[in-house]
């Protein structure tokens, strides 16, 4: 038959950019294809918030108010902190020193006081262990599609992103 009398070419492939490959055999073009973009539907942009949505449920409890963390770090260091942050700004000033440790430590220089970031401004709405806990199940969804995020960027499937991300 016609094609059994044709000998194989041999054929490297280079990616000239992104959206074109030429195929290359024995030094001359034959043949030039663009690549199909992957489609950017619905599905990829929401990627991201899905995985925190799914990072996110199994503590739906804490972040309804129905549930509480209840490790040891969480109520001895974490939550008399929030609960002084927010003493501290309702009674106009910024919590500068811990009273509790020692004789009394500036309460800046400890690392795990949090005492600079901003998630931390929901214990003047909630209780202080609750906005610890929902600050901290915030992050978990933001630290989700974030990875999801950055595996989409390295062209990962969306539902592998998704997966790895909520993981």
């Amino acid at each position: 038959t016609q094609f059994s009398r044709q000998r194989p070419i041999e054929t490297a492939v280079g990616l000239a950019s992104r959206d074109t490959m030429l195929v290359h055999a024995k030094d001359e073009t034959v043949e030039s294809r663009a690549i199909a973009p992957q489609a950017d539907g619905r599905g990829q942009r929401w990627a991201p918030l899905g995985a925190a949505m799914v990072a996110m449920t199994p503590f739906l409890g804490v972040l309804l108010g129905r549930a509480e963390f209840y490790f040891d770090d969480h109520f001895r260091f974490s939550a008399p902190i929030a609960g002084l942050f927010a003493e501290s700004v309702r009674a106009g000033h910024l919590p500068l020193w811990n009273p509790w440790v020692q004789m009394g430590t500036p309460l800046v220089a400890e690392r795990g006081a949090m005492i600079a970031h901003p998630g931390l401004f929901l214990a003047l709405v909630q209780q202080p262990s609750h906005a610890v806990g929902t600050l901290m199940i915030l992050l978990l969804g933001v630290l989700a599609a974030n990875s999801t995020a950055l595996l989409q960027a390295l062209s990962v499937r969306t539902m592998l992103a998704m997966a790895v991300g909520a993981a």
